[in-house]
């Protein structure tokens, strides 16, 4: 379980740094990496600045986001297995 936490936050910073790598002159964009990145732009100093803030917003998000659905998915495959062994006691 506590592998595919890990897996949930290293692909949800990596989804949000590549949804908004357009701020550091980079075009990493796909249009699947970040479903819960925030959309609304503030003015920063800089387009770096706007590009951290942005990429650690979203990579939060992301992750909880990520997690929530592997923790949920996780949940369903123990309660089939749960239910598959008291079926097979009655």
């Amino acid at each position: 379980m506590r592998k595919w936490i890990i897996l949930s936050v290293i692909l949800g910073f990596i989804g949000a740094a590549a949804f908004y790598s357009p701020h550091i002159g980079i075009n990493g964009q796909l249009g699947i990496e970040c479903p819960p990145c925030p959309h609304v732009m503030a003015l920063w100093r800089s387009q770096t600045e706007a590009f951290v803030r942005l990429t650690l917003a979203g990579g939060v998000l992301n992750t909880i986001f990520f997690g929530s659905l592997i923790v949920l998915a996780m949940g369903f495959v123990q309660a089939f297995k749960w239910a598959m062994r008291a079926g097979r006691r009655q």
